[in-house]
C-alpha cells in the first residue's frame, strides 16, 4: 500500500478517510467547512483548474526546508519532496542568493542565445556524466528531455521504432507517453504504434524479450529508467544494464537512460547508471537538477550531436537564473557526498 497523507483542517471532527484508485490513498477531505481556505472556495477552484489531478488539496503558501505551510498555518512534512524535485529542500538560503544575484543581472534567454551560465552548466555536466556524454540540450521538463532523446535517436539511426520496459514512466507528451508502460499514465487514446513494451526488471524473460525484439534491427532506441520511480522503486538485477548495453551494441540500437528521477545524487552516485559503470548513449535528467527550477538536460555524445543538426530550441531551456543557482546546489551535494563517500575527490565536485 502507498499512502499520500494530507491534512486539511485542525478540526478532527471534519477529517474523513477515503480510499480511491488501484492504490490506497488516504485523504482528509473537508465537507461543509466554509471557513476553510475561503479565498479558494470563493473563486470556485473546481471551475478554474483542469480536473487532471487529485482535488481538494491544501493551499500552499510557503516552503521551509523539508516543510510546506498552507494558508491556515498548518505545516506538512514534504515526504514527497515535490515529486522528487526539491532534493535540497525549500528556500535554501545559499541557492536563493545565487538565483537572486543572477536575476538582477539577466533573468531569461532561450537556447537561441548563448550565456555564460549555459556554458558553465554544460561544462559541469560533461565532467560529471559517464564516458563521452559531453553534449547537452537544455529544456524545461523531463518529458521534453525524453522527447529530445527519442527524436535524436531516430535522426542518428534512421529507424523509427522504440522499445521500453513495463513499469517505466517517461512523460506526458505524445512520444514520451507512448513509451510509458504504466497504464495509469497512458491517457492518450491514440498512442504511437511505433512504441512497444517488453516485460520489466521483475520478469525473468525481460532481457530475452529485448534481445528478440532488437534482433529485427528496426528499433532506434531502448529507453529505460535505471531505477523505476513511479513503477514502484524497482531496481534491476545486478548486471542487467551491462547486458542491456551489450544487446544494444550488437544490434546498432541506442540506449537512453531516463534519469529524470534517479539522477543528481538521488541514489548515492551522480547518475544511477554509475552503480553498474554502464555508459548509455543518452542521459536525460531533470527534477533534482534544478531543485525546483524547471531546468532539464538531454546529454549525448559528439557522434550523435554531429548528426543531429536540424534546428531545435527550447524557450525556457537554459534560463540563466536556474543555471546559475546549480552551483550552490552542487556545493551542497558535494558536501553530502564527501561526508558519506570520503574516497570521492573533492576537486571533482568543486564549482570553481
Amino acid at each position: 500500500m502507498i499512502y499520500d497523507i494530507v491534512r486539511f483542517s485542525t478540526d478532527e471532527s471534519k477529517w474523513k478517510t477515503v480510499e480511491t484508485g488501484e492504490r490506497a490513498r488516504v485523504m482528509f477531505h473537508r465537507f461543509d467547512d466554509s471557513t476553510f481556505l475561503p479565498n479558494v472556495i470563493e473563486r470556485d477552484e473546481a471551475t478554474l483548474i483542469l480536473p487532471t489531478t487529485v482535488g481538494c488539496t491544501p493551499l500552499i503558501v510557503r516552503g521551509e526546508g523539508c516543510e510546506l505551510i498552507d494558508a491556515d498555518g498548518c505545516r506538512y512534512l514534504d515526504c514527497y519532496s515535490d515529486v522528487g524535485a526539491m532534493s535540497l529542500g525549500h528556500s535554501h538560503p545559499d541557492i536563493l542568493a545565487a538565483a537572486h544575484a543572477q536575476i538582477d543581472q539577466l533573468q531569461h534567454t532561450t537556447t537561441i542565445y548563448l550565456t555564460e551560465a549555459m556554458f558553465d552548466l554544460a561544462e559541469r555536466l560533461a565532467e560529471l556524466a559517464p564516458g563521452e556524454l559531453n553534449r547537452s540540450f537544455f529544456c524545461a521538463s523531463g518529458t521534453e528531455a525524453n522527447e529530445a532523446a527519442l527524436l535524436m535517436t531516430s535522426q542518428y539511426t534512421g529507424r523509427g521504432q522504440f522499445l521500453s520496459l513495463e513499469g517505466g514512466l517517461h512523460g506526458r507528451t505524445k512520444s514520451a507517453m507512448s513509451v510509458t508502460q504504466i497504464p495509469m499514465w497512458r491517457t492518450d487514446p491514440f498512442l504511437l504504434e511505433s512504441c512497444h513494451g517488453v516485460p520489466g526488471y521483475n520478469a525473468n524473460n525481460s532481457l530475452a524479450r529485448i534481445e528478440h525484439e532488437l534482433s529485427s534491427r528496426k528499433y532506434a532506441a531502448v529507453i529505460a529508467e535505471p531505477i523505476q520511480g513511479n513503477g514502484g522503486i524497482v531496481t534491476p538485477p545486478r548486471g542487467y544494464w551491462q547486458r542491456l548495453r551489450n544487446i544494444c551494441d550488437d544490434t546498432g540500437t541506442l540506449l537512453i537512460a531516463d534519469e529524470v528521477q534517479s539522477g543528481i545524487n538521488q541514489t548515492g552516485t551522480f547518475f544511477a547508471v554509475d552503480h553498474e559503470q554502464v555508459i548509455p548513449d543518452f542521459i536525460t535528467t531533470a527534477k533534482a537538477l534544478g531543485n525546483g527550477f524547471p531546468i532539464t538536460a538531454c546529454l549525448t555524445t559528439d557522434n550523435v550531436a554531429d548528426v543531429c543538426t536540424r534546428p531545435a530550441a527550447s524557450t525556457y531551456g537554459p534560463t540563466p537564473s536556474p543555471a546559475a543557482w546549480l552551483w550552490p546546489c552542487w556545493s551542497v551535494i558535494k558536501k553530502s557526498i564527501l561526508r558519506n563517500r570520503p574516497s570521492r575527490k573533492a576537486e571533482d565536485w568543486s564549482p570553481d
